[in-house]
This record gives structure tokens, C-alpha cells and sequence, in this order.
């Protein structure tokens, strides 16, 4: 066994998992990185920009944040261009060898991609599929949740904003 291999033989209650991570920004990638520190074998499938977390705050090399090293820690990665029937062959491949995917891609793109659970179930028919959105109801569920948030949250003109009322200081 190469020394490269030790490093990623993996001990835990998960071990000998594999799991196929489309996820990206904080919810899928915190998700995956639990199933990795039990022991699971975690390949996180990015596009060629990369997760989106990889330029969110402070960083000692670029594309490598804190936020995006904390939440993808124990997985491999690979680049992929699922947009081309090339990198959907890569994916589907895979797939093939995994037991679970996660992605936190929204139904449509997912249709589009032709990444939803029955064309990856045609291919691994035991494989267990988790996609975790912001808003599954189906009058919603293609909304983006975390960029649709973002202003309620943020500050506006120097006042604290929560679910669309301005915060003040009781004197």
C-alpha cells in the first residue's frame, strides 16, 4: 500500500462509505464534512470556479478561505464541467462506486444536468440520494435560499435588519 493510500485509509463508523459531495456554501459542505470525520470517503465534485466559499474570508493562500478549508476537511476533490456530456460521464462514473450522494443544487439545474434521483438510480440503483435545499415546497423550490436571505440580515442604513423589520435600541 502506497503511503498515499495510508493516509486516506480512513478508521470510523463510516468507513468504507463513499460518498459523492455536490454541494456547495455552507449547508451540503458541513454536512459531508461530518460523514468524512466519521470515517467516510468523501469526494467533493466542484466546477472549474470552484465552491464559492473558497474567497469568503480571510485566506493564507487564495482559494483556499477558512470558511471553505473548515467545511470541505477530510474529502478529496475533483473539477468537473457537468454541463458537458464529458464531465457528466465522469460524474455518473463516480456514482457508480458510491452508496450516497448529497447535493444541495436546486430541481431545475438538477433537470437540466440530468442529475436527479432517477437517471442516478438507473445507475447505482442502491445508491441513497440526499438533496437538502432551502425551500422544498414546490411553489418555492427553485428560490435560492441563501442569496434570497442575505438582505433581510444585512445591515441597511446603519440599522439592524430581521425578517423585514428594522431593529432599534429600546432607551
Amino acid at each position: 500500500m502506497s503511503m498515499a493510500a495510508q493516509d486516506m485509509k480512513a478508521d470510523g463508523p463510516l468507513a468504507g462509505i463513499r460518498i459523492v459531495d455536490l454541494t456547495s456554501v455552507l449547508l451540503g459542505p458541513y454536512c459531508t464534512v461530518l460523514l468524512g470525520d466519521l470515517g467516510a470517503d468523501v469526494i467533493k465534485v466542484e466546477s472549474f470556479d470552484g465552491d464559492s466559499t473558497r474567497n469568503v474570508g480571510p485566506a493564507r493562500h487564495p482559494g483556499m478561505s477558512g470558511v471553505f478549508l473548515t467545511a470541505n476537511r477530510n474529502k478529496r476533490s475533483i473539477a468537473i464541467d457537468l454541463k458537458k456530456p464529458q464531465g457528466r460521464a465522469v460524474l455518473l462514473d463516480l456514482v457508480k462506486d458510491a452508496d450516497v450522494f448529497v447535493t444541495n443544487v436546486r430541481r431545475k439545474p438538477l433537470q437540466r444536468l440530468g442529475l436527479e434521483y432517477a437517471q442516478l438510480a438507473a445507475v447505482n440503483p442502491a445508491l441513497i440520494y440526499c438533496n437538502a435545499v432551502c425551500y422544498p415546497r414546490p411553489r418555492r423550490r427553485n428560490l435560492p435560499g441563501l442569496w434570497r436571505l442575505l438582505p433581510v440580515r444585512w445591515p441597511v442604513a446603519d440599522q439592524p435588519r430581521t425578517a423585514g423589520r428594522t431593529c432599534t435600541a429600546r432607551q
